[in-house]
């Protein structure tokens, strides 16, 4: 599976739409959700 894009909205601190376009980050090959502990990564 190849994610292109994701909404969230009410999300944690987030309460506004977000949009994480992944797209854009198509062309490097590789990329990487990262934070501290109990930053929501796996949620996503």
């Amino acid at each position: 599976m190849k994610p292109l894009k994701l909404t969230l909205q009410a999300f944690g601190p987030y309460l506004t739409e977000q949009i994480l376009n992944f797209e854009a980050l198509s062309g490097q090959g590789l990329f990487l959700i990262h934070g501290p502990t109990g930053a929501g990564k796996t949620s996503i």
